[in-house]
């Protein structure tokens, strides 16, 4: 649910309900995506992350959720974000146009 919360901010702030709508469906409803629940593993995992790459609380969860679930990418839009052994970060607006309306 944390990525559902950052995403929907700028959607929010915005008023643009259409954005809210759109978001919360893919994110909630696409077959290619899965939404996971926080476990301590995960928490720990986040920890680390945010004790040796100095990540956000948001990004070190998000992060640490893929790593554990054995993610093989990170979709994000935030470039400036580190690259993580094991899992290939996929920058959002670098993706094809084809690849977001499948």
């Amino acid at each position: 649910m944390v990525t559902l919360l950052e995403v929907l901010v700028h959607a929010i702030r915005s008023q643009r309900v259409d954005l809210v709508q759109q978001y919360r469906s893919i994110l909630m409803h696409s077959d290619s995506l899965s939404t996971l629940p926080m476990s301590r593993s995960v928490a720990e995992e986040a920890a680390r992350l945010r004790a040796q790459l100095g990540l956000k609380t948001p990004d070190a969860i998000q992060f640490a959720t893929a790593l554990t679930a054995g993610a093989s990418y990170f979709l994000t839009n935030d470039k400036s974000l580190p690259s993580i052994a094991g899992c290939s970060l996929l920058i959002v607006d670098e993706l094809p146009p084809s690849v977001l309306h499948h």
